[in-house]
């Protein structure tokens, strides 16, 4: 981030929420490059569980795949929008949500360039679940670790990427 972004970004910033330490954007979601196969294969196995769950009568799990090959359909015509991660001295931003230091429980980084490279935040609150945030290529994971430290616990037992993230990095979700 060079000088003038990050004076623009100081003056956005309300006093009251501390100072920035660290900036970046990311994508609302990952647009995947998907072939014609990959398509199709969708639409089968899409529509093959369809009528399994008609013929076995599950009409919610029907409703349910409806739903979410209609989602993936609109998210292939619609383009991610830049997300803001703020760190400060007080808490996190994460586009327009602020938690500050005391919501959040720990966290992990998990950096397997050029496939992964994320940091995880767990919250205190259990009904919240933990949240996945893409780190930029120019951002070196080592600052950023050593600036959540000051202020939060890191999770040793987790160093990699979450079963979910995976999947839907495996199979272009």
């Amino acid at each position: 981030m060079d000088e003038k972004q990050e004076q623009s970004i100081e003056e956005q910033i309300d006093p009251k929420y501390g100072d920035l330490l660290l900036y970046w954007t990311m994508k609302e979601f990952h647009q995947h490059e998907r072939g014609t196969a990959w398509y199709v294969t969708f639409l089968v196995f899409g529509i093959a569980l369809i009528l399994y769950a008609i013929l076995t009568s599950n009409y919610i799990f029907a409703v349910l795949l409806i739903l979410f090959g209609t989602f993936m359909i609109m998210q292939h015509f619609h383009d991610p929008e830049d997300v803001p991660v703020v760190i400060l001295t007080t808490g996190l931003v994460i586009g327009n949500h602020y938690h500050p230091w005391d919501e959040i429980k720990n966290f992990w980084i998990a950096y397997e360039p050029p496939d992964v490279q994320k940091l995880y935040i767990d919250f205190a609150r259990n009904i919240h679940p933990y949240v996945s945030i893409d780190l930029p290529e120019n951002l070196d994971p080592i600052e950023l670790r050593e600036t959540m430290l000051d202020f939060v616990y890191e999770n040793d037992d987790r160093k990699e990427e979450s079963l979910t993230d995976y999947i839907k990095r495996l199979y272009k979700l």
